[in-house]
């Protein structure tokens, strides 16, 4: 009952965030996209996707609940992607030309009169590429845990260059505080956690609470969108001093619209080492030590940067890990700190979740930049506040 209570909810909570949009809803088809059997035409790669997700179903844990496709808030559309979006028949042109912005989301069941810890999950891809499918087995194991978890899409620079991508991942920490009753989520046990470029919008959430420069107007108004803690997993916090190479400079003009040059105050704007107070939330970073698209020194000046302002901050450096840290010891310490700072037990229950990353091999988020090697070339710092 529970569990139906809270998507219910959040099917509601989704019709009052969508206002006026033109986007098909998602699964729809034109008459194109069919054979003449009536049955949708399906590539290879979305055959693929139907088999791993009935595949994991099989392995669903039945105490949790799963409602795909929230809309957490409409926003308009790029023009570079109109165009596109025209010839797949997404668009209605009568209409003002909007996308929708998608959330996935899972809870625990059996959970009533509890207000629950939520988490949001942040996928990375550099701000151009990935979507909220990435979180998909972090959501799964957090409910299981006695979590409200959520994976979210945000716009990708074709659809929206900077700040477009930080005003989403706020506004969809606003829709759940706002609809916070309804879910049964605690308003003040929000956390984020993310990878690369999902762990760099994590960071801002966690360090720009009050900056209104930043807040945007996407979805819901009125709600707060400060966070209780941060996982930041090899996330860029400086982005001045990574758009000063010539990989991090062609990566951030694509999301900036333009050179270092030409947007510099934009770049100081984005890294969230410049916007650290004391107020901030507590952080958990976790680097690998062989990253050759963050930099570890990323990582290093954030917590240093930190720990001088008073911020709470634990460390943990993999040695010999790439981009992406898929060391089991990660989650680990992901687990240990969400569930000390917002009340789950990830920590009890982490075997599972550890078992379906190895049955997916570290499919999507888990599986970039991964340097092969024995277990026992790897000696992990501990995580602790002194880094």
């Amino acid at each position: 009952a529970a569990a139906l209570c809270i998507s219910c909810a959040l099917i509601a909570s989704s019709l009052c965030a969508q206002n006026t949009s033109s986007t098909q809803p998602s699964g729809a088809h034109n008459d194109s996209d069919r054979a003449r059997d009536g049955k949708p035409n399906l590539t290879p790669e979305q055959l693929e996707q139907l088999k791993q997700r009935a595949a994991d179903a099989k392995r669903e844990p039945v105490n949790i609940d799963i409602v795909r496709d929230v809309v957490y808030a409409t926003v308009p559309i790029s023009s570079s992607d109109l165009d596109n979006s025209k010839q797949s028949g997404a668009i209605d042109s009568n209409k003002p030309q909007t996308m929708e912005l998608l959330m996935d989301c899972a809870s625990p069941k059996n959970s009533e009169n509890k207000k629950l810890p939520a988490v949001i999950f942040i996928h990375g891809g550099g701000w151009t590429e990935g979507s909220r499918s990435a979180g998909e087995l972090h959501i799964r194991a957090l409910a299981n845990a006695g979590y409200f978890a959520c994976t979210i899409d945000y716009r990708l620079a074709k659809d929206g260059i900077y700040p477009a991508a930080v005003y989403d991942c706020k506004a969809a920490v606003r829709f759940l505080r706002a609809h916070a009753d309804d879910l049964g989520i605690d308003p003040n046990r929000i956390g984020a956690m993310g990878y690369s470029a999902g762990a760099h919008l994590a960071a801002l959430l966690g360090t720009t609470a009050n900056e209104k420069d930043l807040e945007g107007n996407v979805g819901e108004a009125g709600a707060k969108s400060d966070i209780a803690c941060v996982v930041d997993i090899s996330g860029p916090t400086d982005l001045v001093k990574l758009g000063s190479t010539r990989g991090g400079a062609r990566a951030l003009g694509v999301w900036f619209g333009g050179s270092m040059q030409e947007k510099a105050a934009e770049v100081k704007q984005a890294s969230p080492i410049d916007h650290i107070d004391a107020h901030d939330a507590p952080f958990l970073i976790i680097h690998g030590t062989d990253d050759n698209l963050v930099p570890l020194e990323q990582a290093q000046m954030m917590r240093d940067a930190l720990k001088k302002a008073g911020v709470e901050v634990e460390y943990l450096e993999i040695e010999g890990e790439g981009h992406g840290v898929t060391d089991p010891r990660a989650m680990q310490a992901a687990a240990k700190f969400l569930d000390a700072h917002l009340g789950g037990h990830l920590e009890q229950t982490l075997d599972e979740f550890q078992a379906l990353l190895r049955d997916r091999g570290g499919r999507g988020e888990l599986g970039r930049n991964r340097k092969k090697r024995n277990d026992s070339e790897s000696a992990p710092k501990k995580p602790n506040d002194d880094g």
